[in-house]
């Protein structure tokens, strides 16, 4: 008989959205401005899993640029994997994702964004 592995043996994979969050925010001179902030239902729920010290991977992609970094630094710093994450070579995915709320057109290859035909 094999042995059955506990839960906490196996890490919990979170698949979805990882988006920059651009938030209101003043300049020092007070000029009106957005700040970046990691957001993104499932990058909020792996992060918060790997505070939690539960073994996590996000399955997402994350753009090659700083707000890719942004995020990536935001899921290292609460212990959550990267190796699940996928780079974005088209810049700005973010806003794309975020702009259209179409989150699984950045998760999927071009050919399967067609939509699907109505049945006859």
């Amino acid at each position: 008989m094999s042995a059955r592995p506990e839960p906490a043996d196996q890490p919990a994979v979170v698949a979805g959205d990882a988006l920059a969050d651009l938030t209101p925010a003043r300049t020092a001179d007070g000029a009106a401005a957005f700040q970046p902030r990691p957001g993104g239902s499932c990058l909020n729920v792996a992060a918060g899993l790997g505070r939690l010290r539960v073994p996590t991977a996000l399955l997402a992609r994350i753009s090659d640029d700083h707000f890719g970094d942004l995020l990536r630094a935001h899921l290292a710093a609460s212990g959550t994997r990267l190796t699940r994450a996928l780079p974005a070579s088209a810049p700005h995915s973010h806003r794309r994702a975020s702009a259209r709320g179409r989150v699984g057109r950045l998760l999927l290859p071009r050919e399967r964004h067609r939509r699907p035909r109505p049945a006859p």
